[in-house]
């Protein structure tokens, strides 16, 4: 997505870093620098971005978890804070958070105010809504909650979520990745 956006704005998108738990999607992110553990990471010292995007941990907010949030036993829930101090280092001129739809439920919402106040704190304009991959092009439910964040010197305009598009059924997808993929137009 990202390489597809920047593409329609006339930018190339670089992956600067990545983070996971797993060491074996660094394999897969082709970032410049991978973080097995966020929590290592120096904000200060890591290297700064034009657009941040963060999947934070989304069991401690599941509906078909334990729902414990902030106090889940391996701090997953808050993870996002890492996130959070990353932004106020760096100021990248767009933030975009996403975890499940469960974190808009009432043991969580405390979280998310915070996280909106914080963001809005470091001189951002905020946006949250709930969006489904299958509503943009891609065949299957996947439900999740995004918070953009847009530096307010760097909001041109009204900042407008997409608008869905027809989802094909899964056999036509596939088929027309693999057209589009032996003919090098990728995805």
């Amino acid at each position: 997505a990202a390489h597809r956006v920047a593409k329609v704005l006339g930018y190339s998108a670089v992956n600067m870093f990545s983070s996971d738990v797993n060491e074996d999607l660094a394999a897969t992110q082709l970032p410049h620098k991978f973080y097995p553990d966020i929590r290592a990471r120096s904000n200060s010292t890591a290297p700064g971005c034009d657009w941040y995007g963060a999947g934070f941990p989304c069991q401690p907010f599941s509906m078909a978890g334990l729902h414990l949030g902030v106090n889940d036993h391996q701090e997953r829930g808050l993870l996002v804070a890492n996130s959070l101090d990353y932004v106020e280092k760096k100021r990248p001129g767009l933030v975009i958070l996403e975890n499940v739809p469960g974190i808009l439920t009432r043991p969580h919402l405390k979280l998310v105010a915070w996280i909106i106040r914080t963001l809005q704190s470091f001189g951002y304009q905020t946006w949250q809504q709930i969006l489904n991959t299958a509503d943009f092009g891609v065949p299957h439910h996947r439900s999740r909650v995004y918070i953009v964040a847009i530096l307010h010197s760097k909001l041109r305009r009204n900042f407008q979520w997409p608008v869905p598009v027809p989802t094909l059924p899964l056999d036509e997808f596939l088929l027309r990745g693999r057209i589009n993929h032996a003919a090098g137009l990728g995805q």
